[in-house]
């Protein structure tokens, strides 16, 4: 049994997929700026104080 692909259900699943792409994509965008906002708000002497954070993939059994 194969399966029927309908013109106007792929039209319209794709104008969903670009609708929900576009809504994500400002959703970040303001995400983005508040992130910014709150980051241009710290000292960055402070900032330089604290310990770094890792860069590394933990290790195989490593405790998160």
């Amino acid at each position: 049994m194969g399966v029927s692909v309908d013109d106007t259900g792929v039209r319209q699943l794709g104008g969903l997929a670009s609708e929900l792409a576009k809504q994500t994509a400002e959703k970040a965008q303001l995400q983005q700026d508040s992130v910014l906002a709150d980051a241009q708000q710290l000292n960055i002497d402070s900032l330089y104080r604290l310990p770094p954070l890792r860069t590394r993939p933990p290790e195989v059994g490593e405790a998160e």
